[in-house]
C-alpha cells in the first residue's frame, strides 16, 4: 500500500516538472493499470484547468485579455473561423502532441470570450481524449519492445 501511495507521488511530481507526456509512460509502466493512470491525470488537470479559470479572473489578466480582445476584433480571423470555437477548442484539448492539453485550449477560450460553462467541459473532454491516445501509443510501444526482446 505504502509502494503505491509513494508512486502516485511520484507519477505527480513528474506531472508537475515535465508534464503528461513523460508522467503517462510512467504511469503506464509502473501502475500496469492504464485506468488509475487515466483517473490521476484527469483529476490533475481538471484540477489544473480550474486554477487557470481562476487565475483569469484576476483584475490584471482581465485588463490584458481587454486588450487582446480590441485587437483580436479588429482582425479578420474571428470572422474567417466564427461558428468554429468550441469545436476547435475540442481539438486542440485532444491533440495528444505539444499544444494540446488544457492549457493553450483554456487561454484560447478565455481570450475569445467563450461561455466558461461550456469551454471547460470541452476542454476537459477533450483533454481526456488526447490522454486516451497517449496511452494507447505508449501501450503500444510497450507491446512492441516487448514483442521484438522475445
Amino acid at each position: 500500500m505504502m509502494a503505491k501511495i509513494i508512486s502516485v507521488i511520484i507519477f505527480f511530481i513528474i506531472y508537475l516538472f515535465f508534464g503528461k507526456k513523460v508522467a503517462i509512460p510512467y504511469g503506464v509502466v509502473i501502475f500496469k493499470n492504464s485506468i488509475l493512470t487515466i483517473a490521476s491525470l484527469c483529476f490533475f488537470d481538471i484540477i489544473q484547468a480550474f486554477v487557470i479559470v481562476l487565475f483569469f479572473e484576476t483584475k490584471i489578466i482581465k485588463k490584458i485579455s481587454a486588450r487582446v480582445w480590441r485587437r483580436f476584433k479588429k482582425s479578420n480571423w474571428i470572422e474567417k473561423y466564427k461558428g468554429w470555437e468550441y469545436l476547435g477548442i475540442f481539438l486542440m484539448a485532444a491533440n495528444p502532441f505539444f499544444g494540446g492539453g488544457i492549457l493553450a485550449p483554456t487561454i484560447i477560450s478565455h481570450l475569445l470570450r467563450l461561455k466558461k460553462e461550456k469551454y471547460v467541459i470541452l476542454v476537459i473532454l477533450g483533454d481526456f481524449i488526447g490522454i486516451l491516445i497517449l496511452i494507447a501509443i505508449y501501450k503500444g510501444l510497450l507491446l512492441g519492445i516487448n514483442t521484438i526482446q522475445r
